[in-house]
């Protein structure tokens, strides 16, 4: 809308035109920014995904740890003190080293579990997640599509342009205002309950001095 205000703009935010030129022309005209909606759309769902993704790595860190530490075996617990006997000795170091390989295989088994668990649950709602935020945008999209197409062949574009940005601007104003005032209210309650509380503390305290006096 800037650009059919002035028609000035030297760098304009377009993932259609490859040249100025083909821009200026008027190639991107009747795509009404959806291209370029769906490339920033696609950045900002990737660095959601990439969140997520950093949650998964982490949780499944924190378990295979956990896994680890539930099979660690106190090897000095174990060992026994050699008696000379040398077939008794032998016995002795082959079954500790039985316990330990049967612990560490009993590891591997449930961490190799625990991931595979991990990864199916991780993939499952990485695709919910996906699915839903294609279906915001595409919603967000068409609406766009709609409005821009509508007020392309408007005379009044810079009265229009205005009032678009001031309506984003008391939009996001309203909402922080929303913010502000729910952490106040939550603040009030609180503080509230405690004089309450405090209130109460007190009577119980005065009708135990009173009763100790009966």
């Amino acid at each position: 809308m800037e650009y059919l205000l002035d028609g000035k703009l030297e760098r304009v935010a377009c993932a259609l035109c490859h040249t100025h030129a083909q821009h200026f022309g008027g190639g991107c005209v009747d795509d009404y920014q959806k291209y370029a909606f769906k490339e920033t759309t696609n950045r900002k769902r990737e660095e959601i995904m990439f969140k997520y993704r950093q949650v998964y790595l982490w949780d499944v860190e924190n378990g295979l740890e956990e896994i680890s530490k539930k099979h660690e075996v106190e090897v000095d617990d174990l060992i026994e003190e050699p008696t000379g006997d040398w077939f008794v000795d032998q016995q002795n170091d082959k079954r500790v080293g039985d316990i330990l390989i049967r612990a560490y295989d009993e590891k591997i088994k449930e961490q190799r579990r625990f991931t595979q668990h991990k990864m199916d649950d991780f993939q499952a709602m990485m695709a919910q997640k996906r699915q839903h935020a294609e279906t915001v945008f595409n919603v967000h999209m068409i609406k766009m599509g709609e409005y821009l197409q509508m007020v392309r062949g408007k005379p009044n574009i810079a009265e229009i342009l205005q009032i678009r940005k001031r309506g984003m601007l008391d939009e996001n104003l309203e909402s922080q205002f929303k913010e502000i005032q729910k952490w106040i209210d939550e603040e009030a309650a609180k503080k509230a309950a405690a004089e309450k509380a405090a209130a109460e503390n007190t009577a119980a305290e005065k009708a135990g001095n009173n009763s100790e006096k009966d």
